[in-house]
C-alpha cells in the first residue's frame, strides 16, 4: 500500500513564494517515492487559500486591544478599592469581575464583528460570551458588577446592532457619547464599587 502524504497547511496568511515553496517539495517528495518503490504516494490535496474564518479571524473577532484595556480598568480598579485588604483577598475580589468583564467585552466587540464569521457562528460567540459573563457574575451575588454587565451590554447593543433607532455608530456623536459612557464611566466606577462594597465585606 503507497504511503499517504500528508501536508497541512496553518490557519495563517500564506505568501505565493511559500506556497510555491511547499508545491515544490512535495513535487520533490513524488519524484523521490518512485524512484525508490516504482510506485505514486498518494497525496492529500494541499490547502493554499487564506482562511480567514480560523483562529487569525476569531482573534481579530475579540478585539484584543479592547480585551487589553478591560483587563487594565478592572485591575486597577479593583486595587484602587480593595488596597486596605489582604493581597489573597483582592486576588479573590479580581478574580470575581475579571472573567466576566472579559466575556462581555468580547460579547459587546462582537456584535459589531458578526461579518468576520457566519452570522449563526457570530452570533453563537456572542450569546455564549454574554452567557458566561453574566454566570459568572450572578456567582458573585454583586449587584454593582451585574449592574455594569447589563449596563455596558445595553449600550454596545445600542451601538453596534442594525435595527431602527439603534447602530448609534452611525452617527458621530452617539457614538463618542456611547464609547465614553462605557468606557471612561461605566466600566471605571461599576468595577470600582464592586470591588469597593466586596472589600468592606471582608474587612
Amino acid at each position: 500500500m503507497a504511503p499517504i502524504l500528508r501536508v497541512h497547511v496553518p490557519f495563517l496568511k500564506i505568501s505565493p513564494s511559500k506556497v510555491a515553496r511547499r508545491e515544490h517539495d512535495v513535487s520533490t517528495y513524488e519524484a523521490v517515492h518512485v524512484r525508490k518503490t516504482g510506485t505514486q504516494p498518494r497525496v492529500m490535496s494541499v490547502s493554499t487559500s487564506v482562511d480567514y474564518h480560523g483562529v487569525s479571524a476569531l482573534v481579530r473577532f475579540t478585539r484584543p486591544h479592547t480585551v487589553l484595556g478591560t483587563v487594565t480598568s478592572v485591575c486597577s480598579m479593583t486595587l484602587l478599592a480593595a488596597s486596605h485588604v489582604r493581597i489573597f483577598d483582592v486576588f479573590g475580589i479580581l478574580g470575581q469581575a475579571l472573567l466576566p468583564a472579559v466575556f462581555m467585552n468580547i460579547a459587546i466587540v462582537g456584535l459589531n464583528q458578526v461579518g468576520e464569521f457566519s452570522s449563526n457562528t457570530g452570533l453563537l460567540l456572542v450569546s455564549a460570551s454574554t452567557a458566561v459573563a453574566f454566570t459568572w457574575g450572578a456567582l458573585s451575588e454583586s449587584t454593582a458588577l451585574i449592574s455594569t454587565l447589563l449596563v455596558s451590554l445595553v449600550l454596545g447593543i445600542l451601538y453596534s446592532v442594525d435595527l431602527k433607532m439603534l447602530r448609534w455608530k452611525r452617527f458621530p456623536l452617539l457614538a463618542a457619547g456611547c464609547i465614553l459612557l462605557v468606557r471612561a464611566l461605566t466600566v471605571h466606577v461599576g468595577f470600582f464599587l464592586h470591588a469597593r462594597f466586596e472589600s468592606c465585606c471582608m474587612s
